[in-house]
């Protein structure tokens, strides 16, 4: 038998030994473990004040993420490059109002295309 296996096999031996020495934990040790873990939240008090026009006395920079609470999908009805956009983020628009303009080149060629009747497929 060679060294390495002969030290491997006394190596995984004495690992069952050992494991099979360790007595199990007693059942509650994790409830056990639970309590002594938990730590009781404190209560945070905190101030309000009425929201008055006025110049700012303090300013407050501060890093974080917001969500918007509604979102929308905008599907254009081709398939285009915006060349334009019209509105700002936030901004309230009436339905029909413009959003953004596209690039109107593969329509104009189109156009054009059929105006001359001459047409092949393009891509």
């Amino acid at each position: 038998m060679k060294p390495a296996h002969f030290y491997l096999i006394l190596f995984i031996l004495a690992l069952v030994f050992l494991s099979a020495g360790c007595p199990p934990p007693p059942a509650n040790a994790t409830e056990d473990l639970a309590k002594k873990s938990y730590v009781e939240k404190q209560a945070v008090k905190v101030s309000t004040e009425a929201v008055k026009k006025e110049a700012f006395s303090r300013e407050l920079i501060s890093n974080g993420t917001l969500t918007a609470k509604e979102k929308a999908v905008v599907p254009f009805a081709v398939n285009e490059q915006i060349t334009d956009i019209k509105v700002n983020e936030g901004q309230q628009i009436e339905a029909g109002g413009l959003l953004a303009t596209l690039d109107a080149f593969t329509l104009q060629k189109g156009r054009s295309c059929i105006q001359a009747s001459n047409c092949h497929d393009t891509p």
